[in-house]
């Protein structure tokens, strides 16, 4: 019975870790949605991939992703644009520092709604 009720609460805790994530990153409360739900979980699922090992145009789809998912959620008037705006700066702070090793610098993405950054070169 106490092994059932511990793998029920950490079920628990892993269902409102993403949004205690949304929450801190955004500095907002949103009215909380089986919509809105399974979108930040993926949104915050692709900066965290379950493969450490990705490459560089996995990167990309992930973040490409990851700014359709927010931009989605804005569109449908789930998240504010200041959300909006947090969600794409994470989203290109999280891929600039993935791909710090592939090519020695941190990609700058000036703008917060998700211009990607161009291809790193490899020469």
């Amino acid at each position: 019975m106490s092994n059932r009720h511990e793998t029920m609460a950490d079920a628990q805790a892993d269902n409102t870790a993403h949004r205690a994530l949304y929450e801190q990153l955004t500095q907002e409360n949103a009215e909380w949605t089986p919509e809105l739900d399974r979108c930040v979980r993926a949104y915050f699922d692709l900066q965290q991939p379950a493969d450490p090992e990705e490459s560089p145009l996995q990167m990309f789809a992930n973040y490409g992703t990851s700014l359709g998912i927010a931009q989605s959620l804005h569109a449908m008037g789930c998240i504010s644009e200041s959300a909006l705006g947090h969600m794409s700066r994470f989203a290109s702070n999280q891929m600039g520092r993935k791909l710090l090793p592939w090519n020695g610098r941190e990609f700058a993405v000036s703008s917060g709604y998700g211009t990607p950054p161009q291809a790193p070169s490899y020469h």
